[in-house]
């Protein structure tokens, strides 16, 4: 047959030159107090087992463990029913507790991933253009309330939901703003810790004539690199299983130390699970709202009354 392919979208030139004139807008200057309020938050560091310690790419080490098929079917599923969050919302609830319960550290700042291909400029669609648009942007997790796991899923519920278009704002006001509009924000934050979870992989191939290489690629930077974080935690589900990985520096942490936080952070998935899947009701949060500057206690205050 004669191929007959879709009309193309707009290229990656194109993209860019509209982000060089979004980050000269207004528009982006009404996400500066968001990201303000995160640079202004004091975040302690994560204690390493020897801090004098290369975290150069060669003493990469991995620790990683698996959910089993029932418990990925209720976290991708009824899990969310009670309090209308997301898979990302549980699972950096449940690395805030397991952070804090290995270091101690009731704050964590974590770096988030997107696609990068958000819908804040008319009239650009890059549906299938290819290249890689991907941003970062960090967010605070807070886990001071974990007697209390509704508090603590709805915190972070909160905070990942009110983050201005995904997140891009963040990463056009470091690199590409006008001094004008970036005004006084000097991102002093560096997060030690990123994330990274990738959705269902199987699903994204399963109708196509493509499965994932059993291959190793070999190695894709130098190995003297330094790495940009001290933790990495990467998510996936395949095969029906949510994996997770934690790659660190051998040099600077104990394997004991990564194993007892894979532990913690296992656990702590289980237990936000369970309880979730357990909510006879929905719970509405501030996200939900059309208002969305209330708190969860103001909120709670008004359905109360």
């Amino acid at each position: 047959r004669e191929p007959e392919l879709p009309l193309k979208t707009d290229s990656f030139r194109d993209w860019a030159q509209k982000l060089s004139d979004y980050a000269a807008g207004d528009a982006l200057k009404r996400e500066i107090p968001f990201w303000r309020d995160i640079e202004e938050t004091d975040v302690p560091s994560l204690p390493l087992d020897r801090p004098e310690g290369s975290n150069a790419i060669r003493h990469s080490r991995s620790v990683s463990f698996r959910l089993s098929p029932d418990k990925t079917r209720l976290l991708l599923g009824r899990v969310h029913e009670a309090f209308g969050t997301d898979v990302n919302d549980i699972l950096l609830a449940a690395l805030a507790l397991g952070v804090r319960e290995v270091f101690g550290n009731q704050r964590l700042l974590v770096a988030l991933e997107g696609h990068g291909r958000e819908e804040i400029v008319e009239g650009i669609d890059l549906g299938r253009t290819i290249g890689w648009f991907t941003t970062t942007f960090p967010v605070i997790l807070e886990a001071s309330g974990v007697e209390d796991l509704s508090r603590l899923v709805i915190a972070t519920k909160e905070r990942l939901h009110k983050i201005p278009n995904k997140g891009i704002g963040y990463g056009l006001l470091k690199y590409m703003a006008p001094e004008h509009i970036r005004g006084e924000l000097d991102f002093r934050h560096q997060p030690q810790v990123s994330f990274n979870y990738l959705g269902q992989v199987d699903g994204d191939i399963a109708a196509k004539s493509f499965a994932i290489a059993g291959e190793a690629i070999g190695p894709g930077e130098s190995p003297d690199r330094p790495r940009q974080f001290l933790l990495a935690v990467l998510g996936m589900v395949r095969e029906s299983e949510l994996r997770l990985s934690i790659t660190y520096s051998g040099e600077q942490f104990d394997t004991s130390t990564m194993e007892a936080l894979a532990r913690s952070f296992e656990r702590g998935i289980e237990r936000i699970v369970s309880f979730c899947g357990g909510q006879e009701e929905r719970e509405m949060t501030p996200s939900d709202m059309y208002y969305q500057n209330l708190s969860a206690d103001e909120l709670d205050s008004l359905f109360d009354d």
